[in-house]
């Protein structure tokens, strides 16, 4: 991979159901915007039956979390531009430490993925937030992200 750096990537992160993805919504039709990365991987894990979820093997889920979000960032770095993430490569190192699973593969994987110039992070927001077949958590717990 070699370390690559994207001027003009973004990412927009926070706790879940803090308003990312209805934003990337609004400003898809201007910019090219990457969807989260864990709701794919939840959602194919669930249709498949496979068990990389963060109920059933978070260790799974993060190391599938981490590769996914490594696709993601080459994917749009060779198609280059702007692009707006909705989450990246340094979510994974969130998401290992809640885990309690090594950060070491995502902290690398961070020295590689190099996004610029803003990570845009969005605080809880309870009005607004929901669960549903991907996003378990309850709000309270949607906190520890921050």
């Amino acid at each position: 991979m070699g370390h690559t750096s994207a001027s003009n990537f973004i990412i927009l992160t926070g706790a879940p159901g803090s308003g990312k993805t209805a934003i990337l919504s609004r400003l898809s039709s201007e910019f090219r915007c990457v969807d989260e990365p864990a709701r794919e991987v939840l959602a194919e894990q669930r249709a498949t039956g496979g068990t990389g979820t963060w109920d059933q093997d978070t260790s799974l889920f993060v190391d599938l979390l981490l590769r996914r979000s490594i696709e993601k960032y080459e994917a749009a770095r060779k198609a280059g531009g702007t692009v707006i993430f909705d989450r990246g490569v340094p979510d994974c190192v969130v998401y290992a430490a809640l885990a309690e699973v090594d950060p070491a593969p995502s902290l690398a994987a961070i020295d590689e993925c190099r996004y610029a110039p803003h990570v845009l992070f969005l605080e809880p927001w309870s009005d607004i937030y929901e669960t549903d077949e991907e996003r378990i958590m309850s709000f309270d717990d949607t906190v520890s992200f921050s």
